[in-house]
């Protein structure tokens, strides 16, 4: 079985909260249920270990950003919607993310991810998608990461 690749999958879907933060950041207490534009990626099925065309289209969207008494400034994030592959394999993908960055002198910005998309084919086939990341950032200087991924394919083989 071969992999997808998380991390480009992340990136795509990341890309889109990254264009809606970047309109609601001057907002303080700011909700915005913009949904971004579809996003088209390339991946390996883990399936059939054939390439695909993604395509992630947002159904749902909600962002919250907010300050608080010290300056500090939190963002968060959930946004949904379907997967489909060039392949057949199509389902649906949620992704939830916050940021937050210390008021004052702190200097230090904390940010956690969740990806997780469920694909189905004809076939009974199931690919199961997830991804956590977890970054401390202290004065612009990368501290600590940690990332955790898993792809599993289940079901019946393609005849």
């Amino acid at each position: 079985m071969k992999k997808i690749n998380v991390r480009m999958l992340l990136a795509a879907t990341l890309s889109g909260a990254a264009l809606a933060i970047g309109s609601i950041l001057p907002a303080v207490a700011a909700n915005d249920h913009s949904l971004p534009s579809p996003e088209v990626f390339q991946d390996v099925n883990p399936c059939t270990g054939t390439n695909v065309t993604l395509t992630q289209v947002y159904t749902k969207s909600v962002l919250h950003e907010s300050v608080d008494a010290s300056g500090g400034s939190h963002f968060t994030g959930t946004q949904g919607g379907t997967i489909t592959a060039s392949d057949g394999f199509a389902g649906r993908f949620t992704v939830w993310f916050g940021f937050n960055e210390g008021g004052g002198a702190s200097g230090v910005e904390v940010g956690t991810f969740t990806y997780s998309a469920t694909l189905r084919n004809g076939t009974g086939q199931v690919a199961n998608v997830h991804f956590v990341g977890h970054y401390i950032v202290k004065d612009g200087t990368i501290i600590k990461t940690v990332e955790n991924e898993s792809l599993v394919c289940v079901g019946k083989p393609s005849p």
